[in-house]
């Protein structure tokens, strides 16, 4: 399987959180937990190419994988 990294990015939510999700009380057991943070890939298959231009196809697939987060 060959990776190729296009871009590096933090993608910002659409829209903000609602006034009653931004905060929440924790039971005794989620305060106590340590801290775990960890990253994730997501991989989509690639669409059958209709044609070579793969840097526009790349492209394309790029903002749609965007517009999908």
């Amino acid at each position: 399987m060959q990776l190729d990294i296009i871009s590096k990015e933090i993608i910002k939510p659409s829209s903000p959180t609602p006034l009653q999700l931004k905060t929440h009380k924790l039971s005794l057991l989620d305060q106590l937990a340590p801290d775990i943070y960890t990253s994730f890939l997501l991989f989509y298959d690639d669409p059958p190419r209709v044609d070579d231009k793969t840097s526009t196809s790349t492209n394309n697939n790029y903002h749609r994988l965007k517009s999908s987060l």
